[in-house]
């Protein structure tokens, strides 16, 4: 199937996204392995969130091809909404993952810096965290329908929990998500002030570990569209 629509700035998107995250995190293996020669648990699980994200990736690329971005009304085939659902039920859940581990890195980080136990708190109820939302929130989008492949096959044989029932789910993973993403973005600038560096050397640092508020940020864009999950046309909101 061609790009059409929604579906070519989504594959743009994607192949962008997927480079740059992959030509930073080779450069930090690079860094660790070959110039500091220590890699911890932090590189390995920023590693993972790497190999996760190529599949999240992939299933992006497949979905634009197989019709992300379009209305139902615009496909020749019953076949071809099958292959659209289908990625779009796959690449959920690699998403959820792909961010899990990546916060659960980035907070191994920051206990690499931690020199009181009590700092040490905020950085695992924030790892607890991602891992206590992150992880049922996986499993509503994997198993919202029974059987699973009803999500994609809509065969009306089988059943799928209300979609105003997800989104709710959705905004509470949401809000837990932001309030993580900003703790492991903001709570650097804490930990940087009582270590032996100069003012602008804590300044550059604490500018590079806030950049997870960048995440923050694109959950908090993603919101206002979650609605937009109830329309039968949700392929291309």
């Amino acid at each position: 199937m061609r790009l059409e629509g929604g579906g070519k700035s989504i594959f743009v998107v994607v192949i962008i996204c997927l480079c740059t995250s992959l030509a930073v995190v080779v450069l930090r293996c690079f860094v660790r392995l070959k110039m500091v020669k220590t890699f911890g648990w932090d590189d390995t699980l920023m590693v993972f969130a790497m190999a996760l994200n190529i599949w999240f990736a992939i299933c992006g690329i497949a979905g634009s091809l197989a019709g992300f971005g379009r209305k139902f009304s615009d496909f020749d085939r019953p076949q071809d909404i099958e292959k659209a659902l289908f990625w779009w039920w796959l690449g959920q859940s690699a998403y959820i993952w792909v961010v899990t581990m990546a916060r659960l890195s980035i907070a191994m980080l920051l206990l690499r810096i931690t020199t009181r136990p009590r700092d040490s708190i905020v950085t695992y109820t924030v790892m607890v965290l991602a891992v206590v939302v992150g992880l049922p929130f996986w499993f509503v989008l994997m198993l919202q329908c029974h059987p699973v492949q009803e999500f994609w096959q809509r065969t009306s044989h089988g059943s799928c929990i209300s979609t105003k029932y997800v989104i709710d789910v959705t905004y509470i993973y949401s809000a837990v998500a932001c309030l993580c993403d900003l703790t492991l973005g903001l709570y650097p600038i804490y930990l940087l002030k009582d270590m032996r560096l100069s003012w602008r050397s804590k300044w550059a640092l604490a500018a590079i570990l806030a950049m997870g508020c960048i995440a923050s940020a694109a959950v908090v864009v993603r919101i206002p569209f979650l609605p937009n999950y109830q329309r039968a046309d949700f392929l291309c909101m």
